[in-house]
């Protein structure tokens, strides 16, 4: 899954989700982009399989992954709120490894990262580095 907020800097986040949809579909890979939204937003452009409103909520991060997974994987778990979720969410991630990219220069959202980091979620790059 590749997460890409919308106000990036340079192309902005729907050039830069198309371009890497059109290099994503080159190599034959199906990997979900989500865009990263203002509230104004209420639905994902064309090529973004999903989008999860600014400032990125623990919940909502939780909702795009399950669903993006969903879409890889039939064995994804029940999720409930509270404890349960975390563990449950976290022994997919051990069983089912994800890589993850995340375009963000907002530290607030690179909270979301280490949100990530917490359920073991395995990244591609971390603040720009591996």
């Amino acid at each position: 899954m590749i997460l890409i907020d919308h106000d990036s800097p340079g192309k902005g986040g729907i050039r830069l989700g198309s371009d890497l949809s059109t290099l994503l579909e080159q190599q034959q890979m199906r990997t979900p982009l989500v865009l990263m939204v203002p509230s104004s937003v209420k639905a994902a452009p064309d090529p973004f399989f999903s989008f999860v409103t600014k400032p990125v909520s623990r919940k909502s991060l939780q909702k795009v992954l399950i669903d993006a997974a969903s879409r890889q994987t039939s064995a994804m778990p029940r999720i409930v709120d509270g404890a349960s979720s975390q563990r449950a969410l976290s022994d997919f991630a051990k069983n089912h490894p994800m890589e993850i990219l995340v375009v963000e220069d907002n530290k607030v959202n690179q909270k979301v990262v280490d949100l990530m980091f917490s359920i073991r979620l395995s990244p591609v790059l971390r603040f720009g580095r591996r």
